[in-house]
């Protein structure tokens, strides 16, 4: 298990290659977002896409994942083309702390069978760096705590502590929040909330 110190702000591009290695290899990976520290892997990697349902207890074509690409041109090629005002709106808030639900297109095995899919695109520079040097986007899934009060793990050394046997992979880069992302329904004529998040609605 390799546990990557990364600065925040102006993350090692080399260092994240490591990183991408990792998880090209089929490896399960914890990482900062611009909400909580969350939980991934490469969507076109059967091996790693297992390991991930087995370490959420989770079926993965019903499962609530979600794909984190890096632009809007990835981001295309997975959902039904955007109208005029789901790419007004996407445009002006992504990369961001939001979810949003979509009507899905052409998504690869097991996911193939969906007709929705939730996306995101992260406003964090560590994740953006990374996401440059994939093959594919990454599923993804936050990481919660067994605590009442705090819901999402904070810190990275507590997460070393709490899952260093159970990833190939840890990116270090300081404390993350503990609110997650706002989650929207665009899969009708107009947005509707799911859950209010970071992102304002």
């Amino acid at each position: 298990m390799l546990y990557l110190e990364i600065q925040p702000e102006n993350p090692n591009p080399r260092q994240l290659q490591q990183a991408a290695d990792i998880l090209e290899r089929g490896g399960l990976a914890i990482y900062p977002t611009d909400t909580v520290y969350a939980l991934g892997c490469l969507s076109n990697h059967s091996q790693a896409l297992n390991r991930l349902a087995q370490f959420k207890g989770i079926k993965l074509q019903q499962a609530p994942l979600s794909f984190i690409f890096k632009d809007f041109a990835e981001l295309n090629n997975y959902v039904k083309p955007l109208n005029g005002p789901q790419f007004k709106l996407l445009k002006r808030t992504l990369p961001g702390p939001y979810t949003y639900i979509l009507e899905a297109d052409r998504l690869p095995k097991p996911f193939h069978k969906r007709k929705t899919l939730g996306v995101r695109m992260v406003s964090n520079p560590v994740v953006e760096i990374l996401l440059g040097q994939l093959s594919a986007p990454l599923v993804t899934s936050s990481i919660r705590t067994d605590d009442d009060w705090e819901n999402y793990f904070t810190d990275p050394g507590e997460i070393f502590e709490a899952f260093e046997d159970q990833v190939d992979l840890i990116i270090a880069a300081g404390p993350c929040g503990n609110i997650p992302s706002t989650v929207l329904d665009y899969t009708a004529s107009a947005p509707e909330l799911i859950r209010a998040g970071k992102g304002d609605y």
